[in-house]
């Protein structure tokens, strides 16, 4: 049986991003109930946002969201418009995710 790796975003803030005070992570701009949605005035909101903010709350670090449009959210990470990506999938964008050093 293939091992199975599985590597949570709170795994890559605190093992291996830089020591930074605060990150943007590059959100869905959809609703995907219960997990995220975007409001009415634009703010991310949802079970994904309460974890990590409460991962915020216990690490120190300042997270903030950006809503971005699900086919602008990779190249906003690529270019680092945003310092991590939710949701993603190793099995998502191979192509383009070739050759770069994502976690």
């Amino acid at each position: 049986m293939k091992p199975i790796r599985v590597c949570s975003l709170f795994a890559v803030l605190f093992c291996t991003a830089p020591h930074a005070e605060s990150y943007v992570i590059g959100v869905e701009d959809m609703a995907f109930a219960p997990h995220y949605s975007i409001d009415s005035q634009g703010q991310y909101q949802g079970f994904a946002r309460e974890l990590f903010d409460l991962f915020a709350l216990h690490s120190g670090v300042q997270l903030s969201y950006k809503p971005l449009p699900v086919k602008r959210l990779l190249s906003a990470l690529l270019q680092g418009e945003v310092d991590f990506k939710y949701p993603d999938s190793s099995n998502w964008a191979q192509t383009q995710k070739a050759g770069k050093d994502l976690h």
